[in-house]
């Protein structure tokens, strides 16, 4: 259970890395006025997957391509946590959210970018940043507790008797 612990730990810390790089991404998205630089989906402008990686079409490029690695790291996190109870049943919800995400985003083009679909994109980004955190913090809260036991363990059972 340790060494799958500690593989779920580093799997969400790759989760945050990756979303803090979508959280800069959206709002280059956003400040340029490029969400709708690629007005066609899945390809951009009809033309390819990838056309451009430069102005605005390569903001919103690698807004796209980063959202499904950032939805492939979650579901990555959510096979790595199995058994790790409350890391597992979280980062499921993050990946609910994270495919919710796609969907909104997918949808906010192809409507032209109403305000309500972006306000519920940006309500999605701020569930998935907080449930985010809240999985970083069970993960630290797990691996502290499981630091804590094995170095219990390796003092043996006269480490509790001094204790006492």
């Amino acid at each position: 259970k340790g060494r799958k612990l500690v593989l779920a730990a580093a799997m969400v810390a790759v989760c945050a890395l990756v979303l803090v790089i979508q959280f800069v991404l959206g709002g280059l998205v956003s400040s340029n006025y490029a969400g709708l630089a690629c007005a066609t989906f899945p390809l951009c402008n009809s033309d390819s997957l990838a056309p451009s990686l430069s102005g605005p079409v390569g903001l919103h490029v690698l807004h796209r391509l980063n959202a499904y690695l950032l939805c492939g790291a979650y579901a990555l996190l959510v096979w790595r946590a199995r058994g790790c109870e409350r890391i597992g049943r979280l980062s499921a919800l993050a990946l609910g959210i994270a495919v919710s995400q796609v969907a909104v985003g997918v949808a906010n083009v192809l409507m032209q970018v109403p305000r309500e679909v972006t306000g519920l994109h940006s309500a999605l980004a701020t569930a998935l940043a907080l449930t985010t955190a809240i999985v970083v913090r069970e993960a630290l809260a797990a691996r502290l507790t499981a630091s804590a036991s094995a170095q219990v363990a390796s003092r043996g059972p006269r480490a509790l008797e001094g204790a006492r």
